[in-house]
This record gives structure tokens, sequence and C-alpha cells, in this order.
């Protein structure tokens, strides 16, 4: 079984929305089992300082961003989705979203590159768009 690890490094009143996003773990580990099964997925919620820090030493760009993907190769791990939470709150709000919505959205976006989505091209982000209706679906229910 596919593990989540939540790392908060905002403050302790930011919840994550673990049990929802485990929900979606699971289904992706029932979609792509020789990928998922007994890996660890972690999660760190980071203000716009180290968002800014990470998308600078490994994007090139020096603004903070909603969500980074880092895969692993260590064995039992899949990788590292980072959450501005700050972002993630501003978007959720031009949005009209809940905080908590906004958080499953980018985590879930996240978890695709984890899993070797991308949208570089037309048709990649047309799979991109489709595996996340699917895994919003999920969670929805």
């Amino acid at each position: 079984m596919a593990r989540l690890v939540v790392i908060n490094r905002v403050s302790k009143a930011v919840h994550f929305p673990r049990a929802a996003v485990s929900v979606v773990l699971k289904a992706a580990e029932r979609a792509w089992p020789k990928r998922l099964a007994g890996k660890t997925v972690a999660v760190a919620l980071v203000a716009k300082a180290e968002s800014r820090r990470l998308n600078q030493a490994h994007r090139g760009q020096n603004k903070a961003t909603n969500v980074l993907s880092f895969a692993s190769a260590a064995d039992g791990e899949l990788g590292d989705i980072i959450i501005c939470h700050e972002v993630a709150a501003s978007e959720a709000k031009i949005a009209g979203l809940k905080v908590k919505e906004r958080l499953e959205y980018l985590f879930i976006h996240g978890l695709l590159h984890l899993l070797g989505f991308d949208h570089q091209s037309s048709r990649q982000t047309k799979n991109f768009v489709q595996a996340e209706k699917k895994f919003l679906t999920i969670k929805a229910k």
C-alpha cells in the first residue's frame, strides 16, 4: 500500500486534507500498482520564500509557485510534492474555492507529475487533464 507523509512547514493552524488525498492516492495505486505499490509520497506545505527558492533552483524562475514535484530514485519512495500554502490560498480565493479544495487539486497535479504525466505538448496536456478529471471525480465521491 502506498503511504502518504505530510510535512507542514508553515503553521500548525494550516491543515492539509489528508483524508481526501489518501482516497486519491489509493485510486492511483489501483490504476498504477507497479508504479505506486509500497511507495511513499511526501507532501510538504511551504511558505512563499521556500517555494521561490526551490522554483529558482530547479526551474530557473525567481517566483513562488503553487506546486512542485520531485521524483525520487530511492527505493520505496515515489517522490515529493511541494505546495506553497500562500499561493494555494490566494488562488482558492480568486477562484471562489475553499483552500482545502485547492490543496486537493494541487496534490493531484503533483502526483500526476510523479507518475510521469506532463503538459508540455497539446497531446500531453490532453492526457494530463483527463487524468486530473478522473481523480477529481474520485475525490468528490
